[in-house]
């Protein structure tokens, strides 16, 4: 349950969340890329995916979170996701745009 709090309750831990993107090809599965800033302003991400039987992110922990580098860092992460035949080319866009106004620098 520590993973379906932290997704569903991101403050409880310290975060604020910044959005998500989910890659999935249909309606019974989920295949999601989440963004949350930390305490010391730091954007994390984890990504999940499944079937529609277990909840996204349900064993995640703080330790599980990484950092975003950089935007060229998110990007690689979002493109490489981003395969299931349904172009989310506009939503990585608006939240580099998203990711640029909270400081992530461009490279790194």
């Amino acid at each position: 349950m520590r993973g379906m709090d932290i997704y569903y309750h991101p403050d409880k831990y310290g975060l604020q969340e910044i959005g998500e993107i989910n890659f999935s090809s249909g309606e019974y599965e989920f295949d999601i890329l989440a963004l949350w800033r930390n305490q010391d302003r730091t954007v994390v991400y984890a990504a999940d995916s499944g079937c529609s039987c277990p909840a996204p992110f349900e064993n995640l922990t703080l330790g599980d979170l990484k950092p975003i580098r950089s935007l060229d860092h998110f990007q690689e992460i979002a493109r490489g996701m981003n395969t299931s035949g349904r172009d989310r080319s506009m939503q990585i866009v608006a939240m580099v745009e998203k990711l640029r106004d909270l400081g992530v620098p461009a490279n790194g």
